[in-house]
């Protein structure tokens, strides 16, 4: 994997390939469970929307535990943390995005 795709011109800022690779395995997670939806003759508008408020929950989440955790362990400065560019956690996204679906 390359850590950077590219960079937008005029702004500097870089695309890394972690953003696009977390957005496809959400959009193909998203796409097996609306198809077996259909199988089963299943509506699926609500669960689009479900999804979104549960991604959305999930990558709170995940960056809220790694702020929290680190703050705690080593000191770090919180806002400086949870708007930095890297740092995220599974757990955190587990638990932020059930607690959301939920």
């Amino acid at each position: 994997m390359y850590p950077e795709l590219f960079r937008i011109p005029g702004i500097d800022v870089p695309i890394t390939t972690f953003g696009p690779m977390l957005a496809l395995a959400f959009l193909v997670g998203l796409s097996i469970t609306l198809r077996g939806m259909r199988e089963k003759g299943y509506e699926s508008d609500p669960v689009v929307t479900v999804w979104m408020y549960v991604v959305l929950g999930g990558v709170f989440g995940s960056k809220l535990y790694f702020t929290i955790d680190n703050c705690i362990l080593y000191g770090q400065p919180f806002f400086q943390l949870f708007f930095a560019r890297g740092g995220i956690t599974w757990y955190g996204g587990l638990i932020g995005g059930t607690l959301v679906g939920a």
